[in-house]
């Protein structure tokens, strides 16, 4: 049972590439940037805001071992491991190939008359709201309307489409949420997504994320301003992805 809870993790990790080493590790408040020696450009969420551990034991080493802290239980370590996932995923060929767009946008259309959760509070949710039947977020730590996400074992299985945040990868919460979401269309959003379709092997419908496409000036926005608005503004393509019907 154990290692079922870990599939998806090591399907990642087996889909990074042999022969690549990581190049730079960028860091602000919110987010860090992961450069490989192929070129990719992976980002991922500093979710404790711990600026003061060590990256330079990162660099020069092979992308595919860093990656593998994306099952360390360090959290600031599982970070850096999801950033080398998405380096070797999140890249221009994918930006090419995506539908391009703000993921909420381009789901607008499928939310109408729908139960919809969202697992993190992202920006821009309240255009949202007038489409849905009924709008729910869940954050780790609530705010006004929100509900904690410890509530994601009630609610989850009743609704209609369901959007979890990406870092749920991070803190190994997204197995079980896709267990729970299993009724529903599942997307997974934000900037730390692996836009690989492998996910969509584990129950998702749809993957939205980001491809660096500056990696200079991504990170200039990391350390100057670090907010989530900011990191969608510049130096970044915003790309969907949704799982083949059949």
């Amino acid at each position: 049972m154990n290692s079922e809870k870990w599939r998806i993790y090591d399907e990642l990790l087996a889909s990074v590439p042999e022969g690549e080493t990581v190049k730079a590790v960028r860091r602000g408040n919110f987010w860090l940037l992961l450069e490989s020696s192929g070129g990719g450009c992976g980002l991922a969420q500093n979710i404790t805001g711990d600026e003061s551990w060590p990256l330079d034991d990162c660099l020069g080493r092979p992308l595919k071992e860093v990656a593998g802290r994306i099952k360390s239980w360090d959290f600031n370590q599982a970070a850096v491991g999801l950033a080398a996932v998405n380096a070797a995923h999140n890249r221009p060929e994918v930006a090419a190939a995506a539908r391009a767009g703000d993921a909420f946008d381009s789901f607008l259309s499928g939310m109408a008359g729908k139960k919809v959760a969202v697992i993190g509070r992202f920006p821009w949710l309240e255009k949202m709201a007038p489409r849905c039947r009924s709008l729910i977020v869940l954050e780790r730590n609530p705010g006004p309307g929100d509900l904690p996400d410890t509530a994601a074992e009630y609610v989850l299985p009743e609704q209609d489409v369901v959007f979890i945040t990406a870092t749920t990868l991070i803190n190994k919460t997204l197995p079980r949420l896709l267990d729970l979401g299993r009724g529903a269309r599942v997307a997974l959003v934000g900037p730390s997504t692996p836009m690989t379709p492998l996910m969509f092997r584990h129950g998702l419908s749809a993957l939205s994320g980001l491809v660096v496409t500056e990696p200079a000036t991504v990170a200039g926005v990391i350390a100057e301003s670090g907010s989530c608005i900011g990191l969608f503004a510049k130096g970044v393509a915003k790309v969907n992805l949704t799982r083949p019907e059949g």
